[in-house]
């Protein structure tokens, strides 16, 4: 019997044009990835926070409101006020479920696109634990902020409260 010897093609002997086309169609998969994880890291969890004074049952609160700008769910555990001034810490109030204006618990979770239904509380409560924080200082600014699950707290931007004597 004799042996008849086949020829195997060898690595890289094959149509260019088809090489061509593989090496284009990698190119495309690894821009299309990266241009999904971009466009996911760009417009995922933006929260956006907002803190107004308005008049509830004709007395003056405090509101905070979430606004989610980004495409992600994002969930929120807790809310407050940061009150500082230009001396002494930082003093957090953390009010909890007690000021929420809907009565929804938490936590809870905001949609992509869309505004949390906001917590009140009251601004005569805020300006006394202003009051006892900083017994000395005029003027203390007030931040509104939220606690995401992710352990991240967001911030309003700052605002100012003057107490008066």
């Amino acid at each position: 019997m004799a042996l008849v010897a086949t020829r195997f093609p060898v690595a890289g002997s094959g149509d260019p044009f088809a090489r061509k086309i593989a090496v284009i169609s990698l190119v495309v998969a690894v821009v299309s990835l990266f241009f999904n994880v971009v466009k996911e890291w760009w417009r995922g969890r933006r929260i956006r926070v907002e803190l107004t004074e308005e008049q509830i049952d004709s007395t003056p609160h405090f509101v905070v409101a979430a606004r989610n700008d980004g495409n992600t769910p994002v969930d929120v555990n807790g809310w407050g006020f940061r009150l500082t001034s230009w001396h002494g810490r930082p003093h957090e109030v953390r009010p909890g479920t007690v000021g929420l204006i809907a009565e929804a618990g938490l936590p809870r979770t905001v949609a992509g696109g869309t505004t949390m239904s906001p917590f009140a509380w009251s601004a005569d409560r805020v300006r006394n634990d202003a009051a006892t924080a900083f017994a000395r200082a005029r003027r203390v600014k007030v931040r509104g902020f939220v606690d995401l699950s992710t352990g991240r707290t967001v911030y309003s931007k700052k605002g100012t409260i003057t107490i008066r004597d």
